[in-house]
């Protein structure tokens, strides 16, 4: 191996000079010749000079842990000696200190730290005092060993220049009651982010923070205690605010003067936190963006209420909201104003909640401008979800437990995309799902085990459908021939399409007779299948097309066709019929049956492809 203590100054030199800055000073305790040849470095070449300083992560034996913590105390100490002779006048733009373990004689070494670092221009701190452990899911602190944040240091180095503030395990006080000596009207002028975790905050020590930060945009607070047991959040430039998991929270209100927020999270897990049942969102008038999860994922429903009216009241430029955990009641009995109370709603994710009959309903009827819907997780009071919303365009369904009818109402038309994911056995079968009059209906994804019912009536010419059923007990489709389609695990199928019906739709015997075997072939997986028809001759598959292609529905086992005026048996029209629908499907049984009425809404079925003339169906 060679030796680097013997080489000449200049090789040294030169190596030292294309080294980082942290490595470079780590080659000091290498020899004297070394130490020397860093002294002699420019600070000036390196510019936004970040210190990282860690001790490495906690290791199994405790007294293994202490000697590591010896050696980097004495590390630390001896960086920050040589640092304060031969740092000159080279800024510190960040200072990050991490440590495993934490004593009480560490206090000084890091307030020297603190104070060499903002005195050069510090824009970024973070230091972990690491001095918690987590018992039966709780975390457990020692209050009185927990590092202390020297305000002091910082109003007499003028931080002036701190932009980032990130702590961990660290205790705060009130700046207002530290009678701090200082020059400037705020302590930190140019401070836009705050990060803190498992902090402890004195009574109103978070609050008079906030009022020395008149810059902040963004606060996240996690798992940290509020020794009064109360969050008051304060500012005029505050744009987003994350509070998470704070224990024992009694109380957290935005007050008035945060009039700039436009973005809020808030989770509180249940057990073993608890649930702040006193939220007050005062005027927030630029929220636009909120996610709320609390209490347990259970389908209780004694999950935690959202005060809909005293939250939303003032959310008019709400645009995104994520519910997580809760329980949703009927809030039309609440809302008194004849305005919306979410009008500028466009994206809702509910996840894991419980909903009341006719939540939803009440729900989507505050937010005239939602276009994304998902709902994940949830239950219904009495297993139903209906959808009625004109804005709506996506529309998504996963693993809601016990939903027995799923129904998109004729409302909904500019529905665009559809997916309906439904939990495997044993969790009981959903019995019917319903798009009515979705007209603008491009997308269906549908994956379940065993469904009842499926009703689609009506979609966009363009629709893409893939529908993954391992037992479908019953098809109903109304629409326009499509090679969009894909059906799995169909035992029935009822198929009403307007070429079918109306003569003025069947008009292309080139292009009608491939999209029709191309339509039925999807359905090839089936049983049973019903034709709802009125144009026989739609029906009748020319000698040239059979040559080209082969029989759409081999293996099904009943092929019905219901019409209103069936041809006379024995009539030529009668056998050209039948004979199509033996190479339709050559090994089913195939009836003929006359039909007075059908059960299709005829303006519907006109109306499958977007921007359609009414057709009279008498024809």
């Amino acid at each position: 191996m060679p030796d680097f203590h013997d080489l000449p100054d200049l090789v040294i030199n030169k190596i030292i000079g294309l080294l980082p800055f942290n490595t470079a000073v780590q080659t000091t305790f290498l020899s004297k010749q070394y130490a020397d040849a860093v002294s002699a470095l420019d600070f000036k070449e390196y510019e936004n000079v970040v210190l990282r300083i860690c001790d490495g992560v906690p290791v199994p034996n405790r007294y293994d842990c202490f000697v590591r913590h010896n050696k980097f105390f004495k590390f630390l100490k001896g960086y920050l000696e040589y640092h304060e002779k031969y740092g000159k006048k080279e800024a510190i733009y960040t200072l990050r200190l991490r440590m495993s373990i934490y004593s009480r004689r560490d206090v000084i070494l890091i307030d020297r730290w603190l104070d060499r670092a903002i005195h050069r221009g510090l824009k970024e701190l973070d230091i972990s005092p690491h001095q918690s452990s987590r018992i039966d899911g709780i975390i457990r602190t020692e209050l009185e060993k927990m590092y202390r944040l020297p305000w002091v240091i910082f109003a007499k180095n003028n931080a002036q220049s701190l932009a980032s503030l990130n702590l961990y395990c660290v205790r705060i006080s009130n700046v207002q009651g530290a009678k701090l000596q200082r020059d400037k009207k705020c302590l930190l002028p140019s401070l836009k982010t705050m990060s803190f975790s498992l902090v402890w905050f004195d009574p109103n020590a978070l609050y008079s923070l906030l009022l020395e930060c008149p810059s902040i945009k963004k606060l996240s607070l996690t798992e940290c205690f509020f020794e009064d047991f109360k969050c008051r959040v304060s500012s005029p430039s505050l744009e987003c605010l994350e509070l998470m998991y704070c224990s024992q929270l009694e109380e957290f209100q935005v007050q008035d003067e945060t009039k700039n927020l436009e973005s809020l999270i808030y989770w509180s897990q249940g057990e073993p936190y608890s649930t702040c049942e006193n939220v007050i969102m005062n005027k927030s008038f630029k929220l636009k963006s909120i996610d709320i999860w609390t209490s347990s994922e259970s389908d209780d429903i004694y999950a935690y209420h959202l005060p809909w009216v005293k939250f939303f009241s003032n959310a008019k430029f709400l645009t995104s909201m994520t519910l997580t955990c809760m329980s949703i009641a009927n809030i039309s009995v609440n809302v008194q104003s004849d305005e919306h109370l979410l009008p500028s709603l466009k994206t809702l994710s509910v996840r894991s909640s419980w909903f009341a009959d006719k939540a939803l309903s009440s729900l989507l009827s505050q937010c005239p401008s939602i276009e994304y819907l998902s709902i994940i997780g949830c239950w219904f009071e009495n297993s139903e979800c209906h959808v009625s919303n004109s804005s709506l365009k996506s529309l998504e369904v996963k693993h809601c437990e016990r939903l027995k009818v799923l129904q998109v109402d004729d409302e909904a038309k500019n529905l665009e995309s559809f997916t309906f994911v439904h939990p495997p056995q044993p969790d009981p079968n959903c019995e019917k799902v319903t798009l009515n009059n979705t007209f603008n209906l491009k997308n269906i994804y549908i994956f379940v085990d065993e469904l009842g019912e499926f009703s689609l009536n009506g979609y966009h010419r363009t629709l893409k459908a893939k529908i993954n059923v391992q037992n479908l007990h019953l098809f109903d489709f109304l629409g326009t021939l499509t090679d969009g389609f894909s059906v799995k695990g169909c035992q029935v199928a009822k198929i009403a399409v307007r070429e079918l019906w109306f003569k003025n739709w069947f008009v292309h015997y080139s292009s009608h007779f491939p999209r029709l075997i191309g339509c039925l072939e999807e359905f090839g997986c089936c049983k049973k299948i019903s034709l709802y028809n009125q144009h026989m001759r739609a029906l009748i598959i020319p000698n040239y097309v059979r040559n080209e292609f082969s029989s759409p529905l081999p293996e099904i086992h009943i092929m019905e066709v219901r019409m209103p005026n069936p041809p006379k048996k024995a009539s030529r029209d009668y056998f050209d019929l039948i004979d199509s629908l033996q190479w339709i499907a050559p090994s089913a049984k195939v009836e003929i049956c006359k039909s007075e009425t059908h059960p299709f809404n005829l303006w519907t079925l006109d109306m499958c492809v977007n921007g359609a003339e009414l057709i009279d169906g008498s024809d």
